[in-house]
């Protein structure tokens, strides 16, 4: 038996849609809220002499923001994690071991009692309900700590509530890849712990306290996270958005690197390439 199938088809029309397939899609226009997050970043962002950025956290209303209570809330999340150590010891030494790094790196400071006793209503702050996030495949890290900024507070609202999100400014994942096939010579990288090479303005850093303490015999403690943070509505734009600053401030010492951290990143991740291999051990380095 036989079967026999017919298909028409313009073959302009195919080729149409097989050039626009291959097309580097155009920047989008940026909505009013995005057009000020964007004005934010430009009127506050600082760098400090050692090269490293400040920004502050992108708020919809002017300060103080109102937000409500919260630390009952993240105290009660530390209690059900402890549960969760007393079944998995290992859980609890990875974790342990990831909030001293935040701790010993100076990504998080203890808020004194002093200061907890004579807070008054100029001061904004906020507690992060935080847990980990096992991921067996990775070869680095397979613990990470995230932190909950969407938890809504005693008044129903959260730390995601009263933040702009801000436009997405690095080229989608499908134009890096289509641009990364016309390298002969390609590479990848990635920069090491992106959000936290950026420090948080202290004014927006009692935004992102947190509790911990390492078993349930000790105090329990309070913290405030000193760097963007992951789980915060506004982190990735600010993450980027400093990457672009930092490549357009060195543009003029490292034009390679400019160029290619402006239109070769996909969040902290890097592909790129060269058409020989001397210019990307150039780029490389």
């Amino acid at each position: 038996m036989i079967n026999n199938f017919h298909m028409q088809s313009d073959l302009n029309e195919t080729l149409k849609r097989f050039w626009e397939l291959e097309e580097i899609p155009e920047n989008k226009m940026m909505t009013e809220e995005e057009l000020a997050c964007e004005k934010h970043f430009c009127s506050i962002h600082s760098r400090a002499v050692d090269g490293r950025y400040q920004v502050e956290l992108p708020f919809i209303e002017e300060d103080p923001i109102e937000i409500g209570s919260s630390r009952h809330i993240v105290v009660a999340r530390l209690f059900g994690m402890e549960k969760q150590f007393c079944k998995n010891r290992q859980l609890q030494e990875d974790y342990i071991k990831c909030i001293n790094e935040y701790s010993n790196m100076n990504h998080m400071q203890k808020v004194e009692p002093i200061e907890l006793r004579n807070e008054n209503q100029n001061v904004i702050s906020n507690y992060l309900p935080h847990h980990g996030v096992v991921k067996e495949s990775s070869s680095t890290t397979k613990l990470r700590v995230v932190f909950d900024a969407s938890r809504p507070t005693s008044n129903s609202s959260s730390l995601n509530d009263k933040m702009m999100k801000g436009p997405v400014i690095q080229d989608d994942l499908a134009t890096l890849l289509l641009r990364f096939r016309k390298y002969k010579v390609a590479f990848t990288a990635d920069l090491e712990k992106l959000y936290r090479q950026i420090k948080l303005a202290p004014k927006h850093t009692d935004c992102q306290r947190i509790v911990w303490r390492e078993s349930p015999r000790q105090p329990i403690c309070d913290y405030k996270l000193t760097t963007v943070t992951f789980g915060t509505k506004s982190a990735p734009f600010l993450a980027t958005r400093v990457l672009k600053q930092l490549a357009t401030d060195e543009r003029i010492r490292y034009p390679l690197a400019s160029q290619a951290t402006l239109e070769s990143f996909y969040v902290d991740d890097l592909l790129s390439g060269a058409d020989s291999l001397e210019e990307a051990l150039q780029l490389q380095k």
